[in-house]
């Protein structure tokens, strides 16, 4: 009974997981909790940002005054800003949703 719990969860988990998709581009436009992601090939994609929005970010360092690595800012910045070179993986819009949901992004340094 326990494998056949096990087992059901892995596969619902995999099918939700299934549904995600991946993309990469440069951000547009940012206004509130959307993103507008245009790829490579020109396509410009709106995209929402929710509480379980993730991203990781190369930090950015700077020489102290007595030679110690010191964080370059401790102010607050934006997820993503405009000019940014981003890989999102979001829920692609359905009936539903109206707009794709952000689940991660990677900003990638200049």
């Amino acid at each position: 009974m326990k494998k056949l719990l096990l087992l059901s969860t892995a596969c619902l988990l995999c099918a939700c997981m299934s549904n995600a998709e991946t993309i990469s581009g440069n951000v547009v436009k940012t206004k509130n909790n959307m993103v507008t992601l245009q790829t490579e090939d020109g396509e410009k994609i709106n995209l929402q940002t929710t509480d379980g929005t993730t991203y990781r970010k190369k930090k950015v360092y700077r020489k102290g005054s007595k030679g110690k690595i010191a964080p370059a800012s401790n102010s607050f910045q934006p997820m993503v800003e405009e000019d940014d070179w981003v890989e999102i993986t979001y829920t692609p819009a359905t009936n539903e949703m109206q707009n794709a949901e952000i689940q991660e992004v990677i900003i990638y340094d200049d």
